[in-house]
């Protein structure tokens, strides 16, 4: 996880998600799962204290803001840069930048409240994953 004043950014991994969406090939999914498992991903918390000088307190607790689908299915929502997140919500939210290792294990710790993470959940067609246990 990283707190910092450095925007986060992924053209990298936004091209790999259009090229995906607009053509659902063995080589774009292999390349998206490359660029998903390089980026850092924006993710909207709520953090129980105040931060100061981008450091979380000690016995301070973050929960992660999600999305539910048709199914009452809960997702955590992550973005790859601050023009995604906008589009999202227009109100300032607090941010950590999370890692998919670091999201995949939030994921695993919480599976009975949620099913995985997307990423740019304001859209129509959205990239996510769902994480199974074992």
């Amino acid at each position: 996880m990283i707190k910092g004043n450095k925007p986060v950014t992924n053209p990298e991994l936004v091209d790999s998600m259009n090229k995906f969406i607009n053509e659902k090939s063995a080589v774009n999914e292999l390349n998206l799962i490359e660029e998903i498992n390089k980026s850092h991903l924006m993710t909207p918390v709520i953090i129980s204290s105040v931060v100061e000088n981008g450091v979380i307190p000690e016995g301070a607790t973050v929960s992660f803001k999600t999305i539910t689908n048709a199914e009452n299915e809960s997702y955590i929502v992550t973005f790859t840069d601050n023009d995604e997140l906008c589009k999202w919500s227009k109100d300032k939210q607090e941010t950590l930048a999370y890692t998919y290792d670091d999201l995949n294990g939030i994921v695993l710790e919480n599976i009975n409240t949620v099913k995985g993470f997307v990423i740019n959940g304001s859209e129509e067609r959205r990239v996510g994953k769902e994480c199974s246990q074992g």
